[in-house]
């Protein structure tokens, strides 16, 4: 399967390159290698030591296109594939065996605007054409505890998406994207499926960014509670920011407030057993969850600093809330703070380390475990840990 898989992937590339019908020069074929060395310790664990992929730019492959229709209209496409480096592997991004597992679109760009279809990171989820998360920090959903999905909440990949984007105004545009079926379409009808709705503005001036954007996944066809109903729909809303000063210092914040949260749970890392999306998500059926979910405040703030050629960055996040699926709601936070450092090569390859570190407090600093699968986490061991990475990346 996965050699076929292979074979089509190859395929539709030199396809795309080689076809005679398509103009060479509007069509380029895109990617990332990356490898990584990546050492981590949880509270009351051994240390661990793996070669990774993903930590700071995940390795990709993909071709992008555009033609120019005349009178200010153009079409545009992407389809991107993800892999691990370590092994050839296909990245299949947790829900399905995709062959363009990162993202697979096609848009119509007009004076007036410009709609987009397809497969596509959400607003939130820092990737993709249409994605707005990356104002917050310079770190992405890599850098292990650094990473804004161990702060912020974040939706991954959508599947059955319509991108709406306005014109530019002097720097300002607004979007709206909507999916009808994040994964696949329900038998039970059009209107079951599970749903997202992601509504934002981008603002680009000078030397400073800035994002406001709100989010909504309402989950009929997924999550079901007890008594078999819809659980209450993951809501959040973000604001994030950077200004880059005349000395070359970049500075970058972000905040966001979610409810009823089920995303993540404030983690990328070793999510240990909660219905986080690559749990929700795994083929096996709806889930059977509790009516409420997350809710909290965070915030996350960073430099991104020019140094010895490179750039240093360090950083700091939190979050503090409480969970509302349990008894009595009770009350968490975590802390993260490290610091990266990233040496450019050349134009396409860079060397990169971090080292970084979690801390959690009450819910989040218990010795409960944090699901009832045998090898589950404690709170404790999850949310208290430290890491140090270093790869190597080159793209073209």
């Amino acid at each position: 399967m996965l050699h076929m898989k292979t074979k089509l992937i190859v395929s539709a590339i030199m396809l795309a390159l080689g076809s005679t019908s398509v103009c060479a020069a509007d069509v380029t074929l895109f990617g990332t290698a990356e490898t990584s060395i990546n050492i981590q310790k949880f509270k009351g664990e051994k240390t661990t030591s793996k070669l990774a992929t993903g930590d700071y730019y995940a390795a990709r492959i993909g071709i992008r296109g555009r033609e120019d229709l005349g009178n200010g209209y153009k079409v545009r496409f992407t389809l991107e594939n993800g892999f691990d480096s370590g092994t050839g592997e296909t990245i299949a991004s947790f829900d399905k065996n995709s062959i363009f597992s990162r993202e697979a679109s096609v848009g119509l760009i007009t004076p007036y605007g410009e709609i987009g279809f397809g497969r596509f990171g959400s607003l939130s989820s820092g990737l993709g054409t249409y994605a707005l998360q990356y104002f917050a920090s310079p770190y992405g959903n890599g850098f292990n505890e650094l990473g804004f999905g161990n702060i912020f909440q974040f939706v991954p990949r959508t599947n059955n998406t319509i991108a709406l984007v306005t014109p530019n105004f002097d720097g300002l545009d607004f979007r709206v994207l909507y999916s009808n079926g994040i994964l696949d379409e329900s038998t039970e009808g059009f209107g079951k499926n599970t749903k997202y709705l992601g509504i934002g503005a981008k603002y680009v001036k000078g030397n400073f960014g800035g994002t406001i954007f709100y989010e909504r996944v309402m989950w009929p066809n997924m999550l079901e509670t007890e008594d078999g109903g819809s659980p209450d729909d993951h809501q959040s809303l973000t604001m994030a920011a950077n200004y880059k000063f005349g000395n070359g210092v970049k500075l970058y914040g972000g905040y966001q407030y979610y409810t009823d949260a089920r995303m993540n749970y404030g983690m990328t890392t070793s999510t240990g057993g909660f219905p986080v999306w690559p749990q929700l998500t795994s083929g096996l059926g709806k889930k059977t969850v509790s009516q409420h979910g997350m809710e909290a405040h965070a915030f996350m703030t960073s430099l991104a600093i020019p140094l010895w050629g490179g750039r240093i960055m360090p950083g700091i996040g939190y979050v503090t809330g409480k969970d509302k699926a349990k008894e009595g709601s009770p009350k968490y936070n975590r802390f993260v703070g490290g610091v990266a450092y990233e040496y450019p090569l050349s134009k396409s390859t860079l060397i990169w380390m971090s080292s970084q570190f979690s801390k959690g407090g009450d819910l989040f600093d218990s010795k409960e475990k944090m699901s009832n699968r045998p090898n589950s986490r404690t709170y404790e061991q999850q949310f208290n840990s430290r890491s140090f990475i270093a790869g190597l990346v080159y793209r073209f």
